[in-house]
Order: structure tokens, then C-alpha cells, then sequence
């Protein structure tokens, strides 16, 4: 039978045989007169220890909210960037949903469908000194053990899909992306996408951000940099003490037609931080983190800027920005037994997904993702230039480029831009040629039907840009092809006037 368990303020987590235990312990130290003081002395001792081994297996799920904090507090050009990009991003799912309820359409402003690789690399900062695998220097096969749950998670895979209540499953979504270990570094040498760097600090503060990531660190454009290190803390959180299993950085920078505040100074701490207890199923892990759940959530946050379902404010029900979580007045750590939870923000009582990969619950309540969390994930993944940047990568061994608009599988033609998006006034094109060649550019209604021809010529190698206004198009969905060296590209686009 699993241990009811007990939750004494944030930090602390006991079951019910530690608490049996200081039961039996206090009135035997009471009633006993068969055992000397000295050995009494050693039983407290022990329950001492005992609850200082509990108390350090206690960690906070995640600090990706600190981590932001500290981090704008250090660059404030990337907060006004990042609020930017979140408006653009809000925007573009309302006008999603917007299309959805009222031209009953499935043609989506990006794409859903196509799969897609992202290439790691996993970073171990250890502070084993002999170098030897063991401890904080974790084997590759613990490493390894991580790659298959989250290609399952983000697939809707994973065996535990089982768990998935039945009200919840018509939202349960298979997100669209896979994941490998880089078979080729930033020089263009076979590597196994692991590195070790020794260093003998036992632990690491959020504040320590910088220094940790720089010794050792690939391109971020290329690469979903994994750092795993011996210990997390955040010092600078007067609210919490202890140790944290992981935070990741969110997708940021400037989309066409923003206002560009400042060069991006983010690309070299991009990525995700874990503790090597929280990082794969094998190993050295502890539940209730020992399913590599970490991992999936972090990413979450770090591919398509995913919030927590309370919203992440003190108070508790505040957005996540996604219509089919339900509203959310608190955190949840439960983890044994998962329980039903609700929760009443707006009059309505909801029933909690704890089973969301982005709360905070144990690994083993964890289990999906939802509709709207895709939708808003590939949005956020598309419009953030070093995120779309991955499908380039040749770190997997092959390119996994992405055949809408931002990328296209021409080889006469690359880069397809149209902003801004959506648009009143004027909108701007953009795409480069890496040979002369017959280009043909079409805008198309909803319904399929041809509205006007902007390009049809052949033109020679090059980068172009063409300003048009908007003026003739009415309000609604245009979808505009793009056609050379025989391959098409399509991006669509709304007019709102």
C-alpha cells in the first residue's frame, strides 16, 4: 500500500511510516526503563538524521519563474522583448480560435501537423574529482534513459496514457516533436551529444546562471542545451531556501515587424538546467522525480513558452493562456495517491488536471499535454527565431526542415516571410532565391478561390522584399503560395481592418 502522504509548509514531506516511526520512538522514549540514556541520546540522533535525509529529498519542481526575474532584472531590454513576443504570440492563438469558431475552418496560421527533431546536448557539470562515472557524474546509461520518455511525452506515447481521466482525454494531444542526441558537434565532428566538465562546486544558484553555462556550451541555435548539474538553489528567494530540480528559459526575441530593443543577449544561456537526481528513469533518481518528468516539463517552458496551469502568480488563478486547462487557485504536489483536486476561481468548481505535464505534481500523476498547449507551443516555436533556427540543424545527422513558411524544402528558394501577421495596412514579403528561377506568388480566400497574383516572373539569385498594401482585401484568412524550382510553399495570413 502506497503512504498517505503528509505536507508540513513548502519544503517538507513526510509518509506515514516516518511518522509511525516518531511515534513508537517518543513513547518508547517515554515508558522504556530497559535502555540506557546513551543509547536513547543515539535513537534521537538518528531520527535527526533521518529527517535531514527526508528534508534534503524534498526539491521545488521548478524555478523558472525566479529564473526569469533574476534574469530580466540583469537585461531589462529582454523583458520588453519578451513582453512583446508573448503579446505577438496571444494574438496569434486568439486569432486561431477567432478563425476556428467563426469561418468553421481547420486551415491553421501555422502548421500542426508536420513532426519535427530537435538535436540535444547534455551538459554534466560534476564535482567528481577523479572523473570516474558515479554520484554527480552520471552514467551514460541514466543520460540515455531520458531521450525515450521525452520523445514518448511529446508524442502521446508514454505507457501511463492509461491514466489519462476520460473527460480529459478528447484534449490529450500528440505535440509533434521528437528529440535526439546529437550525433555531430558545432565543429562537424561525430560526437555522442555528451559533456563532462568537472568542477568542484557541490552546488549552484540560480544567480550562478552564467557561470555554469559557460563551461561548456553549444550554439543554442543549433543545440537544446541540457545542463545537469550536483545541486540548485536560489538564494535570492527570501520565500524559499531549498533545492530545486530544474528551470528553463523561454522563447524570446524579436518578431518580424517589432520594434527591436536591444541585440539579443539570451543565446548563451538558452536552455534547461536539472538536477542530476531528477534527470532520466535510471540512475540516480528518487521519486517522486525518478520518470524523467522533469525533463518533459522543463521543456515545455524552454520549446513553446508553456505556463503553469495556476498562472504562476501568488495569488493562484491567473491565465496559462491556454483555453482547455482548467483554472487553477494553487499549485499541486500531490504525488501519492494522485487525487482528484478542484478548484473554484470563477464560480464554476473545476476539476484540476493534475495529470499535466506542467504542473507540479510527482512524475507518476504526470501524463499528458493538451490541444491548446500544442497550438500555443508551435505558434511561440515558429515566431521565435532561435527556436524555428533548430530545424535547421544538421546536429541529428539530418536536416528536419520545416515545409511552411518559415522554412521551405526548396532548394531553389529559402526563408519565406510575410509580416506583419495579422495585418491592417500594408504587409511586407520576404524570401531569398539561391538561384535564378521562375518565381509565382498567389493569395487565395479561405475557400480556395484565386484573389490576385502578386509575382509571376523569373527572376535571378538573391534576396528580395516587397511592400504591398492591404487596402483590397477584405477582413479574414488569405493564404498565400509561394511556388519555385517546382516545390510550394504556403503561409497564411489574417487581414483585420
Amino acid at each position: 500500500m502506497q503512504a498517505q502522504i503528509f505536507n508540513f509548509g513548502r519544503s517538507h514531506t513526510y509518509t506515514n511510516e516516518y511518522l509511525y516511526f516518531i511515534y513508537n520512538f517518543c513513547n518508547f522514549s517515554i515508558y522504556t526503563t530497559l535502555i540506557s540514556m546513551k543509547r536513547w541520546i543515539a535513537l534521537l540522533v538518528f531520527a535527526l538524521l533521518f529527517t535531514s535525509t527526508i528534508y534534503a529529498q524534498k526539491n521545488k519542481r521548478c524555478a523558472v519563474v525566479e529564473y526569469h526575474k533574476q534574469l530580466f532584472q540583469r537585461h531589462p531590454q529582454l523583458k520588453l522583448s519578451y513582453d512583446a513576443f508573448e503579446q505577438q504570440v496571444n494574438a496569434k492563438v486568439a486569432n486561431e480560435n477567432y478563425l476556428k469558431a467563426t469561418l468553421r475552418t481547420s486551415a491553421l496560421l501555422e502548421d500542426t501537423t508536420t513532426l519535427h527533431t530537435i538535436p540535444v546536448v547534455v551538459h554534466i557539470i560534476h564535482n567528481n574529482a577523479k572523473g570516474t562515472i558515479g554520484g554527480t557524474n552520471i552514467s551514460d546509461t541514466q543520460i540515455l534513459s531520458q531521450m525515450p520518455v521525452i520523445n514518448n511525452d511529446f508524442r502521446r506515447l508514454n505507457a501511463d496514457t492509461t491514466n489519462t481521466p476520460s473527460y480529459f482525454k478528447s484534449v490529450a494531444a500528440d505535440m509533434k516533436f521528437e528529440f535526439c542526441m546529437a550525433s555531430v558537434d558545432p565543429n562537424g565532428n561525430a560526437t555522442n551529444g555528451i559533456t563532462r566538465t568537472y568542477n568542484p562546486a557541490t552546488s549552484w544558484d540560480l544567480s550562478d546562471d552564467t557561470v555554469f553555462k559557460a563551461l561548456s556550451y553549444w550554439p543554442s541555435n543549433q543545440y537544446l542545451n541540457i545542463w545537469v548539474l550536483p545541486n540548485i538553489t536560489d538564494t535570492g528567494d527570501g520565500d524559499y531556501q531549498g533545492g530545486i530540480l530544474g528551470y528553463s528559459q523561454l522563447p524570446m526575441g524579436d518578431l518580424p515587424g517589432l520594434v527591436h530593443f536591444a541585440p539579443d543577449t539570451s543565446a548563451s544561456t538558452d536552455g534547461i538546467v536539472i538536477l542530476y537526481q531528477g534527470y532520466g528513469d535510471k540512475g540516480e533518481v528518487y521519486f517522486p522525480y525518478n520518470l524523467g518528468r522533469t525533463v518533459t516539463h522543463e521543456i515545455g517552458h524552454w520549446l513553446g513558452g508553456l505556463r503553469h496551469p495556476w498562472g504562476d502568480c501568488i495569488e493562484g488563478c491567473c491565465t496559462d493562456y491556454v483555453d482547455d486547462t482548467p483554472w487553477q487557485d494553487s499549485a499541486d504536489f500531490d504525488y501519492s495517491p494522485c487525487q482528484l483536486r478542484t478548484s473554484n476561481c470563477n464560480g464554476p468548481v473545476d476539476t484540476l488536471m493534475i495529470q499535466n505535464f506542467m504542473q507540479y505534481t510527482g512524475d507518476n500523476c504526470m501524463n499528458l499535454f493538451t490541444e491548446g498547449q500544442k497550438q500555443r507551443s508551435r505558434i511561440a516555436f515558429y515566431n521565435c527565431p532561435s527556436r524555428v533556427a533548430l530545424l535547421n540543424s544538421p546536429a541529428c545527422g539530418q536536416q528536419s526542415l520545416r515545409t511552411t513558411s518559415t522554412v521551405t524544402s526548396s532548394a531553389a528558394s529559402t526563408g519565406l516571410t510575410i509580416y506583419p501577421n495579422p495585418v491592417s495596412y500594408s504587409y511586407s514579403i520576404s524570401y531569398q532565391l539561391n538561384k535564378s528561377d521562375n518565381v509565382l506568388l498567389s493569395v487565395y480566400n479561405v475557400e480556395g478561390i484565386l484573389v490576385k497574383t502578386l509575382i509571376n516572373t523569373t527572376q535571378a539569385e538573391g534576396d528580395y522584399t516587397y511592400t504591398y498594401s492591404a487596402d483590397d482585401m477584405a477582413e479574414g484568412l488569405y493564404i498565400f503560395r509561394f511556388v519555385s524550382g517546382g516545390n510550394a510553399t504556403t503561409k497564411k495570413i489574417i487581414v483585420v481592418k
